[in-house]
């Protein structure tokens, strides 16, 4: 009799242990798929180029900036802003999406907002032009080039 009693209170432990959730091991279903390994999150990378009529630059001449060559491997880059190295910034949205009306019916369509630019220097010198791009994720990565004014 006293083996059926303390085989009904261990019984009786066992059970209450488990609806608290302890000491039961997790039974794995090999059936079940296998959660995947967490995403790697990549950084963007900024890259730009501009384009002078000469090279050094006249001072008053127009410079295109062109940072569409920059790149997010695993997002988008949805923020860039512009730094020319004259106390001039120029920031936003990288591209947007707007509605077109195209071959008789409205389409939608990326624009580049910030990732094309134009800027004039008005004073002889070197300047370094920074550009810093942000993905969704927030994350965030920056260039510098050098652009010589006579």
């Amino acid at each position: 009799m006293k083996r059926i009693k303390l085989m009904s209170i261990g019984i009786l432990l066992i059970a209450a242990l488990a609806l608290a959730g302890c000491m039961l091991p997790d039974v794995v279903d090999p059936d079940d798929p296998v959660d995947p390994a967490p995403p790697v999150l990549t950084l963007p990378v900024a890259a730009f180029s501009f384009y002078p009529p000469e090279y050094p630059v006249q001072t008053h001449s127009e410079v295109l900036f062109d940072g569409s060559a920059s790149y997010d491997p695993d997002d988008e880059i949805m923020w860039g802003k512009w730094s020319f190295g004259d106390g001039t910034i120029i920031e936003g949205i990288w591209t947007e999406t707007i509605q077109v009306w195209k071959d008789g019916k409205y389409v939608w369509e990326q624009v580049s907002v910030k990732r094309e630019v134009a800027h004039r220097f008005d004073v002889v010198g070197r300047y370094t032009v920074t550009l810093t791009v942000r993905d969704y994720d927030g994350n965030q990565d920056s260039t510098t080039r050098t652009v010589r004014v006579k």
